[in-house]
């Protein structure tokens, strides 16, 4: 699973909310953004290792692990 998209797309949202605050906004924005990504990409992987406990301890005896491969994570049931 590649995660980019998704902080692409955070990105993108946060440009948008920033279009209300005029130029300085938008350059506030995308400075943010671009020193955010660890942090978005780590709570977008924390959210990932929660969401497979959770299914995990529906699925018992069955078990649902997230996988890092590089900077991409996996599910492995």
């Amino acid at each position: 699973m590649d995660l980019t998209s998704y902080v692409n797309n955070l990105g993108r949202e946060m440009a948008t909310l920033a279009e209300v605050g005029g130029e300085e906004g938008r350059v506030l924005v995308e400075r943010l953004t671009g020193a955010l990504e660890s942090a978005i990409r780590m709570t977008l992987l924390d959210t990932l290792s929660a969401a497979a406990d959770e299914i995990t301890r529906d699925l018992a005896p069955g078990s649902v692990e997230l996988r890092l491969r590089g900077r991409d994570p996996n599910f492995v049931v």
